[in-house]
């Protein structure tokens, strides 16, 4: 993924990870001293589970998770961007009501409905990240648009009433059996001819092209076992939803878009 370079017997970060450092963008871990590669390779062999995990173990986030009030408040202000740049590759217009499945702060959502302000919208997440998107869409006046409904996604209660839903940045954290399962739950709620569209950091089907997130693909692929999630390409996400009932219907910039058979 080229973000390490070995080179007379050192490790060091690529351009590529120091530009991305230099972006600014989800880079705390490219700004890290760089560990000894004697470390790297004792974590790559025995790796700690991710830690939200015990969401789908346990039903909810450990006290002690990355996945704090904090985390989701950090994370909105680039939330809000992709939520915008996403309206600008899929048409919104025809649809009444959207789902982000995963939600997180509703920052998606927020982007989303600058370009598309006629869309009712709904964040289905955890507690901990439905406690923070409510203060961030009264903070933003988006009461009246926007509603959190807290729930986990390996359950089968995902709300109905959507007539297209969003996984955006969820399914790479989770093993493909796990992403069976929360597709499984997403056909359930959707209508036939619903929309849902994945976005993610795609490969290519060939693999040829550069991906644009590769520190963030290898944080998320290395993990205990069955506890660590995967890197898709475009082909292989289409594999999956076709497996699951939906039939892919387009692609663009990091989105496959499927419809529900």
């Amino acid at each position: 993924m080229r973000i390490l370079v070995h080179k007379n017997g050192l490790l060091t970060k690529s351009e590529l990870a120091q530009n991305l450092a230099a972006g600014g963008f989800l880079l705390d871990e490219c700004r890290k001293p760089l560990a000894s590669i004697d470390v790297l390779k004792g974590e790559l062999q025995s790796p700690k589970p991710q830690a939200w995990y015990q969401i789908r173990d346990d039903g909810q986030a450990p006290d002690d998770s990355t996945l704090n009030p904090g985390f989701y408040r950090k994370l909105h202000p680039i939330r809000l961007t992709w939520g915008e740049q996403l309206a600008g590759r899929y048409d919104f217009s025809g649809h009444r009501e959207l789902i982000d499945i995963g939600g997180a702060s509703g920052g998606w959502l927020m982007g989303i409905r600058t370009k598309a302000p006629h869309l009712r919208c709904v964040i289905y997440d955890i507690a901990a990240a439905c406690a923070v998107a409510d203060e961030l869409i009264a903070e933003a006046g988006q009461q009246e648009h926007i509603r959190t409904v807290t729930g986990n996604f390996f359950d089968e209660q995902i709300p109905s009433g959507a007539d297209v839903a969003l996984l955006a940045n969820v399914l790479h954290d989770w093993t493909i059996d796990d992403c069976r399962r929360i597709l499984a739950n997403v056909h359930h709620a959707l209508p036939v001819g619903g929309v849902l569209l994945v976005n993610e950091a795609y490969f290519e089907d060939d693999w040829s092209a550069g991906s644009m997130f590769p520190l963030h693909q290898a944080f998320v692929v290395n993990g205990e076992q069955d506890k660590c999630g995967w890197q898709p390409s475009f082909g292989e996400m289409e594999s999956l939803l076709a497996e699951e009932g939906f039939t892919p219907a387009g692609r663009a910039h990091n989105l496959v878009i499927s419809h529900r058979a």
